[in-house]
């Protein structure tokens, strides 16, 4: 047998190997991007809905509707307020569903789904800066209107996952791309 014929078997062999994982490589590199880039849109929907709806809790066009915070938990907020500035009062809330993962917004029964939202978090703070007890504010486990009265900051944390995991070449498990965003409120129709 040929030894140089041999050698150049094995040489292509491996140049053809390294071409191959190469390509499979940039494939998942190229995946991994736009999977990013999708979850990062859906994101930046989440962000701007949350931007323009949370600062108009209480928010009519003459002044602030009293105790505008109707439920507060840890993942859920149900609020009144003019956000889309018509002169009308609406009834908005927030909810989260760890089961399925989804985060609901409903506004006078029009509701919106986000899916893949792997947590979803709302903490609500004095005008100190205190944090409220849940337990106090939450209308599920009885808590009072005077308590949601004294809400000044809303601190709201969300995590959003990619509908499918990606990844998986050589030792590393497949996993989800994850954008998570977190932000403080102060409206200001709660300080008045």
């Amino acid at each position: 047998m040929n030894i140089g014929l041999t050698t150049s078997f094995i040489v292509a062999g491996i140049l053809l190997l390294s071409i191959l994982t190469m390509n499979m490589n940039l494939s998942q590199s190229s995946t991994q991007l736009t999977m990013r880039q999708i979850t990062e849109t859906k994101s930046n929907t989440i962000n701007e809905i949350l931007g323009k709806g949370i600062p108009n809790v209480g928010y009519k066009e003459m002044g602030a509707i009293p105790s505008p915070i109707k439920d507060a938990q840890e993942g859920k907020i149900k609020f009144e307020g003019d956000i889309d500035n018509d002169g009308t009062k609406e009834t908005v809330i927030w909810e989260y569903n760890s089961s399925d993962n989804t985060l609901t917004r409903d506004v006078g029964g029009t509701e919106t789904t986000f899916k893949n939202v792997s947590n979803f978090e709302i903490e609500y703070f004095d005008s100190d800066k205190n944090k409220i007890d849940i337990s106090l504010l939450s209308e599920l486990l009885s808590g009072a209107q005077s308590e949601r009265d004294k809400i000044r900051f809303i601190d709201i944390s969300y995590t959003l996952q990619s509908k499918e995991k990606v990844g998986g070449l050589g030792s590393s498990d497949p996993k989800y791309i994850e954008v998570t965003w977190q932000k403080q409120f102060t409206p200001i129709n709660l300080r008045l």
